[in-house]
């Protein structure tokens, strides 16, 4: 018979339930209040049926994976966008892209600039500063691009966002990391372990970091190549080793049944993880190849 472990004094790490039920009520105070006021429990993305699944952006881990070209990039921008737009602070470390061309790519979506006409040289740069200038500096000042050398580590990301968070009018911010896989080549090769390993690190590192600030972080993540444009969530590279540190998991995929036409492309985001509500819940969205605009559809 197995014997009964006791409970020792010196185990402090435990909460009683009385304590944990007063946090518990708080939470969901929180939670209720902003939403009679109209809000959400986190931060909005703009995508209304994703807001209204998740709760917005709640504290945690959230993860959205496609195929190459499919939007991830330009869903994370629309929704570093409408926090921007809302006062909340957002840093977005990019291991994939330059900031110039990923602000670029903001106020394009924001005042339908064609971004390739911009990144060809055929629109005069005056129209891009004068759409800079209506999307208003105070708004663009909410967001921070790092540009991430592989040697920055997660202390880098907490230290810029709780500066931030500090100077806004806001108590919580947003992290994105564009994307997870070569930041965790370099943990892997920096501290000298698997590259499996180190996904899973950093998967859990990132996820430590929204619990202890109270904050929302979107992860891009790859797909593996027999998973390529997959709605499950067996798709992401090293998934066994995401599935689990993640709180919500969003897929991008391409939606064969719609044509738009016009540079415009239909897309469906799934919804294969959520801790926070129903899971497996399909939202039509249409990815604007002209202007990087995301919107639902």
């Amino acid at each position: 018979m197995p014997k009964v472990v006791e409970i020792s004094e010196n185990i402090k790490a435990g909460k009683p339930g009385n304590i944990l039920l007063k946090d518990s009520l708080a939470l969901l105070e929180r939670n209720h209040k902003a939403a009679k006021g109209g809000g959400y429990a986190g931060i909005p993305t703009g995508i209304k049926d994703l807001d209204k699944a998740l709760g917005g952006l709640q504290t945690g881990l959230h993860i959205v994976a496609a195929q190459p070209g499919a939007g991830k990039t330009a869903l994370a921008l629309n929704i570093v966008r409408n926090c921007s737009r809302k006062g909340y602070p957002v840093v977005y470390a990019s291991f994939d892209e330059v900031p110039e061309r990923l602000l670029i790519k903001i106020i394009s979506a924001e005042t339908g600039l064609d971004v390739g006409k911009l990144f060809c040289g055929a629109t005069d740069p005056q129209k891009f500063l004068d759409a800079a200038t209506d999307y208003e500096h105070k708004k663009l000042n909410n967001i921070s691009f790092i540009s991430a050398g592989m040697n920055l580590n997660i202390q880098d990301f907490k230290a810029q966002l709780q500066d931030q968070i500090a100077e806004s009018e806001q108590d919580t911010g947003l992290l994105v990391i564009d994307y997870l896989q070569p930041w965790a080549a370099s943990i892997a090769s920096t501290q000298g372990i698997d590259y499996r390993q180190a996904i899973g690190r950093a998967a859990q590192m990132l996820r430590n970091l929204a619990n202890d600030l109270g904050i929302p972080v979107l992860m891009i993540s790859a797909q593996n190549r027999s998973g390529q444009d997959s709605n499950r969530m067996t798709s992401l590279r090293e998934s066994s080793d995401l599935e689990y540190s993640a709180d919500s998991i969003m897929l991008i995929t391409t939606d064969e049944d719609k044509h738009m036409g016009g540079d415009r492309y239909a897309r469906n985001l799934t919804i294969a993880k959520n801790r926070f509500g129903p899971s497996d819940k399909f939202i039509s969205i249409i990815l604007n190849g002209k202007t990087q605009e995301v919107i639902q559809g």
